[in-house]
């Protein structure tokens, strides 16, 4: 199944942003979206490859920011996206090891601020931020 996303400004017609994946079958589905300093960002969730998350500031072109699970393919889903002040987080979902929290302060450099699943190895998934 390859997923898309689309957006319908005023109800009506849906127009059809992303359809195949961003060119990569193995991009499941759409996990995640949040709006960080005018951009749209989309996480996916990719089994083979690690999750990515990619931007768009016009909705007319998408810039990869983060692939391959970040560098470690056991990370397959961005369960959250979430803007919190000035960074935006990423609850990441791992298969065989505990899950990671990243932040970002630019969309770009992403790093972990988590210690591996807060240091149980039965964390598997970061599901959802709260802003508090």
């Amino acid at each position: 199944m390859i997923t898309h996303t689309s957006r319908s400004p005023s109800g009506g017609a849906i127009t059809v942003l992303v359809d195949d994946g961003f060119g990569d079958s193995s991009n499941k589905a759409f996990t995640a979206l949040a709006v960080f300093f005018g951009e749209m960002y989309i996480a996916t969730h990719n089994t083979a490859d690690g999750y990515e998350i990619w931007s768009t500031p016009d909705d007319l072109g998408f810039f990869r920011r983060l692939d391959d699970g970040g560098g470690d393919d056991h990370n397959v889903l961005v369960s959250d996206l979430e803007r919190m002040d000035d960074y935006m987080y990423v609850g990441v979902e791992s298969v065989g090891e505990p899950f990671e929290v990243l932040r970002t302060h630019d969309g770009g450099d992403y790093n972990q601020e988590d210690s591996d699943g807060f240091d149980n190895p039965a964390n598997f998934r970061a599901n959802d931020f709260a802003e508090y």
